[in-house]
């Protein structure tokens, strides 16, 4: 994790002091090289969008109140497993202690292949739940990914569950180490009575944030960038982005995007759950995001485990952003014109690590004096580019001031700052997979017992 770290404070620094430095030194080669577009380009869909998103929600805060209730659904919670014997019976356990008529939920467990005790735990369960029920996917028939054991699950609970004939059907996902919030099922039943509403996506947390740097700064990830966009984009109607904890979607909607062969979640998605959010999108339903309520998962424990866990979220956004943005199915879906560019942004994002590489490029080239480096904005301008996402982790950070002391959020701005260059290591690994068309597998991030300890609240 030091390494890591260093490494990436490194490189924050480079890219900041990079660009001032730069055109002040004598080329060795002779060339300059002209990087308006470049800077133009950051400032329009990195300083200009962050200020929107954050003025948004700031605006928001200030004159609406906060996220209702309602017990007006029945839900169908699936939560998939393979090999949890660690963490299941504790996510189980606090699933069916949620603040909601026992009546009007029931719980599936998909055991996937699992070659632990995890169906020996969930039977015992079955015995002291009438609403939790396990369905067993044959050895030779598991493996094939989160989105195939959610399809195996939503069949058949179409078979058989007692709400699959009501229209207020809502199906939710969980992860097997998931710990929910009492309230998160009143919450989403509350969001779901808009019936322009597709999906619901809640917060996640990390309930281990306590263990290390590196888990708290998953944690910190979540309740900035995470909260903060996705917030913003559920006020002003944009693309909120669904995943794959704390997932809510109607069963209508999940019929309506079937796709022609016959699955729901996209087997091949490494991020079914963006893929299915998208889906939804352009179908015309909306996404709505709840900040007010949460679900706690473990964070990975080691930086080789973040970055596996990374570069598969990262394939997975490059797989959407070639199949829905690229090929233009975006701008020619027929969702509304905001909805439609947001989309559009969302899934292009994950070609901004790239460039950050090729500005990181640059600037050492001309740190070293190579060529010069040629931009007709001010000095302060193109560092107010460089750290344009500050105030929306510093607003994340504000939000959370309980539990990360408010003389700590300076600190922890630069230290967030400086983790999430991450992404870019991660970006080019998935690139470098997608070019060298590789087969994309499921790959499950091994669990110990979930954490007692988290944040104090939402």
């Amino acid at each position: 994790m030091a390494v890591g770290l260093s490494l990436s404070t490194l490189i924050l620094v480079i890219s900041l002091v990079g660009p001032l430095v730069g055109p002040h030194v004598q080329p060795l080669l002779g060339i300059t090289v002209d990087a308006t577009l470049l800077t133009l380009f950051f400032f329009v869909f990195a300083t200009i969008y962050n200020a929107i998103l954050l003025s948004t929600i700031a605006f928001h805060d200030r004159r609406t109140a906060s996220e209702g209730e309602a017990e007006d659904h029945h839900f169908s919670l699936m939560v998939p497993c393979r090999n949890e014997e660690a963490v299941v019976e504790q996510t189980l356990q606090a699933i069916m202690r949620v603040d909601y008529p026992s009546s009007q939920f029931e719980v599936l467990v998909v055991n996937d292949g699992s070659m632990d005790r995890t169906e020996v735990i969930v039977r015992s369960l079955t015995r002291a739940y009438a609403n939790l029920r396990v369905l067993n996917v044959p050895f030779q028939d598991s493996g094939k990914g989160k989105g195939e054991a959610l399809n195996k699950g939503f069949r058949y609970l179409l078979e058989s569950s007692p709400f699959r004939n009501s229209s207020n059907w809502i199906i939710g996902v969980f992860d097997s180490d998931g710990i929910v919030d009492p309230k998160i099922l009143k919450k989403a039943s509350y969001s779901l009575k808009d019936s322009r509403v597709g999906a619901v996506q809640t917060l996640v947390r990390i309930s281990n944030s306590r263990d290390s740097v590196l888990t708290m700064m998953q944690d910190i990830e979540f309740v900035t960038f995470a909260k903060v966009t996705q917030s913003a984009r559920s006020l002003f109607k944009g693309a909120v982005a669904l995943g794959g904890n704390g997932q809510f979607i109607r069963a209508s909607a999940l019929e309506a995007i079937v796709l022609p062969t016959g699955e729901y979640w996209r087997r091949e998605a490494l991020t079914e759950d963006l893929d299915l959010g998208t889906r939804v999108l352009m179908k015309g339903w909306g996404n709505s995001f709840l900040s007010s309520t949460a679900v706690y998962q473990k964070g990975v424990t080691s930086m080789r485990s973040l970055y596996k866990q990374r570069t598969r979220w990262s394939w997975g956004a490059l797989q959407c952003f070639y199949y829905y943005a690229a090929n233009l199915r975006v701008l020619r879906s027929k969702m509304g014109r905001v909805r439609k560019l947001d989309l559009a942004y969302y899934l292009s994002a994950v070609t901004l690590p790239p460039l950050i590489l090729l500005v990181w490029v640059l600037s050492i080239f001309g740190l070293l004096g190579l060529f010069r480096l040629y931009n007709p904005f001010p000095a302060y301008f193109m560092l107010a580019n460089s750290i344009s996402f500050f105030p929306l982790i510093g607003y994340g950070l504000w939000t959370v001031r309980r539990e990360y002391k408010v003389i700590l959020i300076v600190p922890l701005l630069f230290l967030t700052s400086a983790y999430t260059y991450h992404w870019v290591v991660c970006t080019l690994r998935a690139m470098i997979h997608m070019i060298m068309r590789d087969k994309p597998r499921w790959v499950v991030t091994k669990k110990t017992s979930i954490s007692q300890s988290k944040p104090e609240s939402v």
